[in-house]
């Protein structure tokens, strides 16, 4: 097939590199195949989508293993029609999900139960919202795999995700949670964690935070926006993980303290983001230095075991629903879309409570 160095259309992407998508021919279903190279520059970028088309024109579709499929797939079918942090999300659950578990397959070898085996081990090991994006994925992945004439029939389509089951949740204990915030007392720029322990955002939604959202008369803070990273670059994208994760969270006391000591604190004239949390240059706290900060301080607090800053947030639920907080309302704080993904999640944590109620009970 020769090789038109002029063809091609030209795309400039969020993340400011280039992507160049050329035709490719048909493949043998009649269909036309497009090939994308992206790169810093157009050069890059051409140079990648030749390669690709190098490999293609040698290809024996029979062959193609998972990874090699999934790869296409990834940069001609999702990656033009979803945004760029959408995509990392996508490429980033393929590669530590399919990819590399299956990679080494061929697409034509894979069996429903092979399949099936694979998501009952990620529905036991990570988050029903997680396992259920996953196994979408796949899905749709093998699916268009059938569109166009790889395999016969989607061995993914059959699957299920187990009917029921909980989430076992690693929040602080007592004991820790007091070490800890002794130990975050002592600085200012540890007030970040101890806001995320007073208001069980997430952390993206915490570190996205910015004044024009936060009403100190009336206290409470708004959350319409969060931080996200796109190969290491922060952001602000305008709207939070789920449209139930929309929301205005009141301020508790110790919460309401944290901001106005950030607002004293606060250098407008250099905070040119607006951001509540900023780092020492007025940027953005990254995750990679707000994790290896968390965990100087947690070894600092003389807490043992391994903790991870997600279980802040499950840590301020827990201690809610321990002094007996109602469920729909502490459902509305986290920003879950259901009330059942609350109950879900704190299954251990509710029926501990239940029998503290039950001990108490008496009518004799």
């Amino acid at each position: 097939m020769a090789r038109g160095y002029g063809e091609g259309t030209w795309r400039k992407l969020a993340s400011g590199n280039w992507q160049l998508t050329i035709s490719a021919g048909t493949n043998r279903e009649g269909e036309r195949v497009r090939i994308s190279g992206t790169g810093k520059t157009k050069k890059e970028a051409r140079e990648r989508a030749n390669q690709k088309l190098d490999q293609l024109q040698g290809f024996d579709e029979s062959e193609i293993t998972v990874a090699e499929w999934a790869e296409i797939w990834l940069e001609e079918y999702k990656r033009p029609n979803i945004n760029s942090t959408t995509y990392l999300t996508y490429e980033h659950q393929m590669r530590n999900h399919f990819i590399e578990p299956l990679g080494d397959y061929r697409v034509k070898d894979l069996t429903t139960i092979q399949l099936q085996t694979h998501i009952n081990t990620i529905d036991k090991n990570h988050s029903r919202a997680l396992a259920r994006a996953i196994k979408s994925r796949i899905t749709s992945c093998l699916k268009k795999a059938v569109d166009i004439g790889l395999i016969d029939k989607n061995p993914a389509i059959v699957t299920e995700l187990s009917k029921t089951r909980t989430i076992t949740v690693r929040a602080l204990t007592k004991e820790e949670q007091d070490k800890l915030v002794e130990r975050c007392r002592r600085e200012e720029y540890a007030n970040l964690i101890l806001f995320l322990l007073t208001t069980g955002l997430r952390i993206g939604e915490a570190t996205g935070l910015t004044w024009d959202h936060v009403d100190l008369k009336n206290r409470t803070l708004a959350v319409a926006q969060i931080m996200v990273e796109e190969h290491g670059n922060p952001r602000l994208q305008p709207y939070p993980k789920t449209d139930n994760s929309v929301r205005t969270v009141p301020l508790s006391d110790d919460a309401y303290a944290i901001l106005k000591e950030r607002e004293q604190n606060n250098d407008p004239e250099n905070n040119v983001l607006n951001l509540v949390f900023y780092s020492s240059t007025f940027n953005f706290r990254t995750l990679s230095n707000f994790r290896r900060y968390f965990d100087r301080l947690v070894e600092e607090a003389g807490i043992e075991r391994k903790l991870t800053p997600h279980m802040l947030r499950h840590t301020f639920a827990t201690r809610l629903i321990e002094q007996g907080a109602n469920i729909k309302a502490v459902s509305q704080l986290l920003g879950h879309a259901k009330v059942t993904t609350t109950l879900n999640i704190y299954t251990e944590v509710f029926d501990d409570e239940k029998i503290d109620v039950i001990d108490t009970y008496s009518i004799l």
